[in-house]
């Protein structure tokens, strides 16, 4: 029993060492709208991360466990939001091009075409169809097994023989935002995005 007391009494110094690390992680992801994959490596991420925040906080020289988690939490949400500016920031980009490195922060091909352009207009080819949507961009999902992408304001059409769209839309909503298209990515032959006034 003495045992078990001590190691629930040393838990706190233990968990301090992981927690922050994760929380940081956590909000990272959530700031890019990205789930945090459990495994074994954001756990060692997190030790790791975690244990950079303690040796600074350990500088402070504070002696309440209270005042020390709260400056961990805290540390560890400034970090994951400048993390998240950093990848998002014009300079990065600047930087990055000046030291002649090639490097990029997207995550999918989605986040790749769409850069900041969240809501873009897209125009997105059907395999073995020569039909076509195009529409605004209102979700991706390209996370789960079935990824998918959904349009609003959409029209639908299809292609002639030369590959131009045909005068009559088989369906037309440009001006109804609550009619929706969901179009899963396996059934994509090639997107487009179009630039728009």
């Amino acid at each position: 029993m003495e045992q078990l007391i001590a190691v629930i009494d040393a838990l706190p110094e233990y968990l301090k060492y992981v927690y922050p690390g994760y929380i940081s992680i956590y909000l990272y992801m959530f700031f890019k709208a990205k789930t945090v994959s459990e495994s074994k490596g954001i756990l060692l991420k997190s030790v790791v991360i975690s244990y950079l925040y303690v040796t600074a906080i350990d500088q402070l020289s504070i002696d309440s466990q209270l005042y020390e988690n709260f400056w961990l939490i805290l540390i560890s949400v400034i970090f994951a939001y400048i993390a998240y500016l950093f990848t998002k920031s014009d300079c990065t980009r600047v930087v990055l091009d000046t030291m002649n490195v090639q490097t990029a922060f997207y995550e999918n091909e989605m986040d790749a075409l769409l850069g900041d352009d969240s809501g873009a207009w897209l125009c997105v080819y059907i395999k073995d169809e020569n039909l076509v949507y195009e529409g605004w961009l209102h979700y991706d999902e390209m996370e789960t097994s079935r990824k998918y992408i959904s349009l609003t304001n959409y029209r639908k059409y299809m292609l002639d023989e030369d590959g131009f769209p045909k005068k009559q839309y088989i369906e037309e909503h440009d001006n109804d935002h609550e009619e929706e298209v969901l179009i899963f990515w396996d059934e994509i032959k090639r997107i487009e995005k179009r630039k728009t006034i």
